[in-house]
C-alpha cells in the first residue's frame, strides 16, 4: 500500500474558546484534547508517518503530550502559520523534506479530538481505491434556510469535517500555486480545487467528530468520553 502521512494540526490560536491556552492542550477527560486525535493515528494501521503542526509558544505543552503518547510515527513537529492554510502549508512542506516517499496525505484538525480508526481506513481505503481525494461529510437533518429565510434542500448538502486526504503531488502543487497568489482556503478542499482538477469523494463520517470551538462543544466532549477508547467508541 502506498504511504500515507497525517498533518495533524494543533497550531491554531482558539480565539473564540474562553480560555488562555491553546484549546487543544485543554484537559478533556484529564487528557488534553490533542493527545486524542494523535493516538488515533499512532494506532492505526493505515498510517505510516505523523506530521505535527503547533505553535512555538506550545512547544512545552507539546512535548508533555508527546511524553504521554510516547509516538514512534512521529517524524517532525513544525511551527504553523497566522492562518489554517499557513499551518497546513507548513504540514505540508515538511512532509516533503522528511517523508518525501508520501503518496497520500490526510490533514486533520486537532480540535477534533473523537477521531476513529474506521473512519482513518474508509479514508484511505477510498482513496487508494479511487485516486480520488477524499472528504468525510454528513448530511443535514435540521431545516436549513438561507440569509433571506428561503428554504434550501438539505438533501443536496453536506456537512465536511477533518481528516481531509488528497494525495501529496496535488496537495504541493496546490499550495504551491496558493503561496503565489496569497490564496488562503477555509480547507484544505476548497485549496485543491482552486487549483487542480483532482475529483474529491465523500465519505460517512461520525456526527460525534466535533470540532470543540466553545466552551459548550467541550462541554459535549466531555459528555462522551467514557464512551471512547483510543481510536474506538465502546
Amino acid at each position: 500500500m502506498s504511504e500515507v502521512a497525517a498533518v495533524v494540526l494543533a497550531g491554531g490560536s482558539g480565539t473564540r474558546f474562553s480560555d488562555d491556552i491553546s484549546k487543544v492542550y485543554v484537559p478533556l477527560g484529564e487528557r488534553p484534547v490533542l493527545q486524542y486525535a494523535l493516538e488515533t493515528v499512532e494506532l492505526s494501521s493505515h498510517v505510516d508517518h505523523i506530521v505535527v503542526v503547533i505553535r512555538d509558544v506550545d512547544e512545552t505543552h507539546w512535548a508533555d503530550v508527546q511524553a504521554m503518547v510516547q509516538p514512534t510515527k512521529v517524524r517532525a513537529a513544525v511551527v504553523g502559520g497566522s492562518t489554517r492554510h499557513a499551518s497546513e502549508w507548513a504540514g505540508l512542506q515538511a512532509i516533503v523534506e522528511h517523508v518525501p516517499q508520501t503518496r497520500w496525505v490526510m490533514l486533520h484538525d486537532a480540535a477534533r479530538p473523537f477521531l476513529t480508526l474506521d473512519l482513518v481506513a474508509r479514508l484511505v481505503d477510498t482513496a487508494t481505491g479511487t485516486g480520488a481525494g477524499v472528504v468525510p461529510a454528513h448530511s443535514f437533518t435540521d431545516d436549513i434556510v438561507d440569509q433571506s429565510g428561503r428554504l434550501v434542500d438539505g438533501s443536496k448538502l453536506v456537512s465536511v469535517q477533518t481528516p481531509q486526504l488528497f494525495s501529496l503531488a496535488d496537495l504541493t502543487a496546490a499550495y504551491s500555486a496558493a503561496a503565489a497568489d496569497n490564496f488562503h482556503g477555509v480547507d484544505t478542499a476548497e485549496t485543491v480545487q482552486v487549483y487542480r482538477s483532482t475529483p474529491i469523494r465523500h465519505v460517512a463520517s461520525d456526527r460525534r467528530n466535533i470540532k470543540i470551538t466553545t466552551l459548550d462543544d467541550l462541554l459535549v466532549a466531555e459528555s462522551w468520553v467514557s464512551e471512547w477508547d483510543r481510536g474506538r467508541w465502546v
